[in-house]
């Protein structure tokens, strides 16, 4: 893991105050998750996973998801998959903790993914102008669906992760003839 949380544990992440990961299991074909969502936190944004399936188990309380569109609640012991290239959402609606473990499959960069994106929730960078640069960099584990068709959304990703990538090539270049 490349980000170290407060616990000092790099395998537990927190992205925001209502949404916390730990790292159960990574090898080389999965990775596997155990997450608890606070009630009335931060509401992930509706995205897919290009090339990987996830699916996800519900422990403890109950998760919103919405699939491709279609809302349902998911109760404790209760289980469902998200297969590739599909739309989804999940959160806590409830007035209690959820706890869920999701397996995804292939695991790709989804640990270094995750700690990504705790970085920018802890620095409140996490608008999608302030991650286009983190987005495009793990674009085959992650992207967000929008009101455009999925290629203009990618090009909306691609057009400032771009002039990031200028920037701060231009300013390596200053740097080193100072």
């Amino acid at each position: 893991m490349t980000q170290e949380q407060p616990s000092g544990d790099p395998d537990h992440l927190s992205l925001g105050s209502n949404e916390h990961l730990v790292l159960r299991s990574v090898t080389a074909d999965a990775i596997e998750v155990e997450a608890r969502y606070e009630p009335g936190g931060w509401l992930p944004p509706v995205h897919w996973h290009p090339a990987q399936d996830e699916h996800v188990e519900v422990l403890e309380g109950e998760l919103t998801v919405r699939l491709n569109g279609q809302q349902r609640t998911v109760p404790a012991g209760q289980s469902f998959d998200v297969a590739a290239g599909t739309e989804h959402q999940m959160w806590n609606a409830g007035a209690t903790p959820t706890r869920v473990v999701w397996l995804t499959t292939p695991p790709l960069r989804t640990q270094e993914w995750f700690a990504e994106v705790a970085r920018h929730r802890s620095s409140g960078r996490d608008g999608i102008l302030a991650m286009a640069p983190t987005l495009w960099r793990y674009r085959h584990e992650f992207r967000p669906s929008g009101p455009l068709p999925r290629p203009v959304m990618t090009g909306v990703i691609a057009l400032p992760a771009g002039v990031e990538t200028t920037r701060e090539r231009i300013t390596r270049r200053l740097t080193r003839r100072r």
